[in-house]
């Protein structure tokens, strides 16, 4: 492919994932979350299309949602596998005039990677999680699943001008397993506008917001808090749904369990307690971590990856174990320790605002987009001096 130098890439296409819609980011409260770092780049004179799986309700929802986007979609209702076969001759119009196309995850990487080589644009794969390492947790390491999500990323990352990755972490995962591959680590980012100041009266002792599947540990959780008077907030909704009511309804009304709420309202909501925990078996980049600490929430995390780093390097909480009975301990270490609640949870934002803030990681990821265009550019090196490639 040829790529003619562009110092100032203006335009891009975000690739959703494989099945995914502004519908379904709206339906899990997380469409502001999402559409953030795109109005950033809309407020800084780029173009932005937004390739989705929703019918023609995307358009009208990006209208609302994201003046100045737009929004190419399935707005035929081809079934899934024809429209993903279908975008470069239903979209090629609008996405042959653009300088670079970006994947959300790796599910949808194949589509996009169609979709730059027939119409002769560079590809940016952006991946916030490697599936096959969340396949390999949930199915084992031998798995059909995790043989299937290999094969994708390694097609991918071979034939994609630039790989971005969330930790360090995966990026020497990604280079050990391709090792030519231009690497730069760019983190999850938080929107500041949606965080209020830290109240200092607390309606709850801990929150957790995550989703109700088995890596989460929200089991163990509210067994660790069962025979104690803690207040807990808990947010989330899934495939435990049947267990976690139980437990609630066991525990009474020291136990507050909200299915949903919306993204641009969760801060608020995760404010009114002390502490947040993520007791998590494993992890991305999780992001409702570096928000509860963006907000200046002290933190316990479990000791597992993706967890265990930012807990880590922020000073911002404590690492616990697994089981109740760990997890249980860290909570009374640190439920019984106000100053050092107030020193960890500042610490933690401080950290948090230096590293994960809107503004600097959108600055970082435009420098990568331009690299992209540019492949003869040296390899990107971010702020804390993680350069690969």
């Amino acid at each position: 492919m040829h790529l003619c130098p562009s110092p100032e890439p203006a335009s891009l296409a975000l690739f959703f994932t494989r099945g995914m819609s502004l519908q379904g980011w709206k339906a899990v409260g997380m469409l502001e979350r999402e559409l953030a770092l795109y109005r950033w780049y809309l407020a800084h004179g780029r173009r932005v299309v937004l390739v989705t799986y929703g019918n023609g309700e995307d358009i009208r929802l990006g209208a609302k949602a994201i003046p100045g986007a737009q929004v190419c979609c399935n707005e035929y209702n081809m079934d899934l596998d024809t429209y993903a076969k279908a975008i470069p001759r239903l979209h090629g119009a609008v996405l042959r005039d653009l300088d670079v196309f970006k994947t959300n995850q790796v599910p949808g990487a194949g589509e996009a990677l169609a979709a730059s080589r027939v119409l002769g644009k560079p590809l940016l794969v952006r991946c916030g999680y490697l599936p096959s390492y969340i396949m390999g947790r949930r199915h084992g390491q031998a798995s059909k699943e995790k043989r299937e999500a290999l094969s994708l990323e390694t097609e991918v990352f071979r034939q994609a001008e630039h790989v971005v990755v969330t930790t360090r972490e995966m990026a020497v995962d990604v280079l050990r397993r391709v090792p030519h591959v231009r690497v730069t680590v760019v983190p999850n980012y938080v929107a500041p506008e949606f965080f209020p100041p830290r109240e200092t009266m607390f309606e709850f002792d801990c929150c957790f917001v995550g989703r109700l599947h088995p890596e989460k540990n929200v089991l163990a959780l509210l067994d660790a808090v069962r025979e104690t008077p803690w207040r807990v907030l808990v947010v989330g909704d899934g495939e435990l749904r049947d267990e976690v009511a139980s437990r609630v309804d066991a525990m009474g009304e020291r136990i507050r369990w909200e299915l949903r709420v919306c993204h641009s309202q969760l801060p608020a909501r995760m404010n009114q307690a002390r502490l947040f925990i993520l007791p998590s078996l494993y992890e991305g980049h999780p992001k409702t971590l570096m928000e509860a600490m963006f907000l200046g929430m002290p933190v316990v995390g479990a000791d597992s990856p993706g967890i265990e780093p930012l807990v880590r390097d922020s000073g911002g909480g404590w690492l616990c174990g697994h089981d109740a009975r760990a997890i249980h301990n860290v909570l009374h270490c640190a439920l019984s320790s106000p100053d050092e609640l107030r020193r960890r949870g500042i610490s933690g934002q401080c950290f948090a605002r230096r590293h994960f803030d809107l503004e600097s990681v959108a600055a970082l990821e435009e420098r990568v987009l331009r690299d992209t265009v540019n492949t003869s550019h040296a390899p990107v090196r971010n702020k804390e001096g993680y350069t690969y490639g």
